[in-house]
């Protein structure tokens, strides 16, 4: 009798550690799970931008030092983007036309990942598919492609290189506030429901600093 009371109860434990060890692989699954399903579009950084000098949508020089005392939000394109970059433009246009009603003082920039076909003027032509305005927007080119991928490498730690795809490149999606100082303070999702709001306050707080 003690010798089956033994058995079955060593059964009942076995059984029940095998159901909790069940239980925390379905729990570590499902937060795995989780984790993948909610990536992190926002975080709060601190990466200084190195110091530039390219040319606009004008053809003029146009750099860091012109951004000294502004805040401003900057983003990767190319013209001939078959992909992110229209819904990228109009997210920024859209955000453009926010914070000129609410009278925010923010500017954009929006460097080409493509010097050698983005010259200025083809920039220009892209510009106007979203917008005539272009006091707080700026377009940059008039550097080489090694420049562009170690200068978004190094300062927006992004990378930019070919794709596969002919004529096509691979680079970053998001949008990035500087502040006065030419420091990067935060990051937001360029392409799917930029958080206007919230780039707004973030914005207004910035330039009030």
């Amino acid at each position: 009798m003690k010798r089956y009371l033994v058995i079955m109860l060593v059964i009942i434990c076995f059984s029940t550690a095998c159901s909790n060890q069940d239980s925390a692989s379905k729990d570590m699954k499902n937060e795995d799970h989780s984790q993948h399903m909610q990536p992190a579009t926002k975080r709060e950084v601190h990466w200084p931008v190195e110091s530039f000098q390219f040319k606009n949508q004008d053809n003029q020089d146009f750099g860091l030092k012109d951004l000294k005392g502004k805040v401003w939000l900057a983003d990767f394109i190319f013209s001939k983007c078959e992909t992110v970059c229209p819904p990228m433009t109009s997210n920024l246009n859209q955000l453009q036309k926010i914070v000129k009603k609410d009278k925010i003082p923010l500017h954009f920039v929006s460097f080409s990942v493509d010097p050698v076909r983005d010259q200025p003027q083809v920039l220009k032509k892209f510009g106007k598919r979203y917008t005539e305005d272009f006091k707080s927007w700026t377009l940059l080119t008039g550097y080489s492609k090694k420049k562009i991928e170690s200068f978004a490498k190094n300062s927006f730690k992004v990378p930019v290189s070919p794709s596969p795809d002919p004529g096509q490149f691979i680079h970053g999606t998001t949008f990035f506030l500087v502040n006065k100082q030419g420091i990067i303070v935060k990051t937001y999702s360029g392409v799917e429901n930029p958080p206007y709001e919230e780039i707004k306050k973030d914005a207004r707080k910035l330039g009030e600093e």
